[in-house]
């Protein structure tokens, strides 16, 4: 197992793809759960709600295996490089507009800070030997009831109409890339957002999110197409709504 612990080696590894940067500085969420609570439905949860609570001590169960992933996304060396149980902070003048934090990002502190969750957990895989072939983040999030994560979830999507076609300017250190937002769109389920790095030759990333009993589901793909990283982050997510216990 080879272990990345500093932000600026996945940095430089990822072209500055941000989704799957590692920097150690995190913080943490609450670790208790509200009366549980039935969710609305809504267009961009459509997943079954229940009273059920998904508790934080399950969450390493639902993640997905290194090889289902690399399976999907046609990369049989994946492995896991970076666990995590907190999110990473990062300063709000990273983006070039914080509102946007959301499109550019999956699990990290400034796009759930102020939703109330209560704890996550999180892994960033690559393929150590292939870095350029595609790396992943998949969290799951804990809130303290179905409506909550329902309403993260249909929050995070409205903040995608607003940022989508805008560009983006990612700032970390010295270093300044670009980005083309595309509009979100719903894969099986899921709701997308996929973005594409200028000057990249088609590198680009996707974000899925899901609402799930009292969860977030949140997968983060960057790879060397724009459309496929997208498609990714939906069917990983899809993958993980599926070892949900019925």
């Amino acid at each position: 197992m080879i272990v990345v612990s500093r932000c600026a080696a996945l940095l430089a590894a990822v072209v500055v793809a941000a989704s799957l940067s590692a920097c150690t500085r995190s913080v943490d969420g609450d670790g208790h759960y509200a009366d549980a609570k039935t969710a609305a439905q809504t267009p961009s949860n459509t997943s079954a709600q229940s009273d059920r609570l998904i508790k934080i001590d399950q969450l390493p169960s639902l993640v997905l295996p290194p090889a289902d992933i690399g399976e999907i996304m046609g990369v049989p060396g994946m492995q896991m490089l970076v666990p995590y149980q907190t999110f990473e902070q990062m300063p709000d003048d990273t983006i070039s507009d914080p509102a946007c934090f959301g499109a550019m990002f999956g699990a990290v502190e400034p796009v759930y800070r102020g939703s109330g969750y209560q704890g996550v957990l999180g892994q960033r895989l690559a393929d150590p030997a292939d870095m350029s072939a595609g790396r992943l983040d998949q969290a799951i999030i804990a809130f303290g009831d179905g409506a909550d994560a329902t309403a993260y979830v249909s929050d995070q999507v409205d903040a995608w109409k607003d940022c989508g076609g805008k560009p983006l300017t990612l700032k970390v250190a010295d270093m300044q890339v670009n980005w083309a937002v595309d509009v979100p769109r719903y894969v099986n389920g899921v709701d997308v957002l996929t973005r594409t790095q200028e000057g990249g030759d088609g590198f680009g990333c996707g974000r899925g999110i899901l609402a799930k009993d009292n969860t977030v589901i949140d997968v983060a793909v960057c790879g060397p197409d724009t459309v496929k990283a997208g498609d990714y982050a939906a069917a990983i997510a899809d993958g993980i709504n599926a070892k949900y216990p019925e």
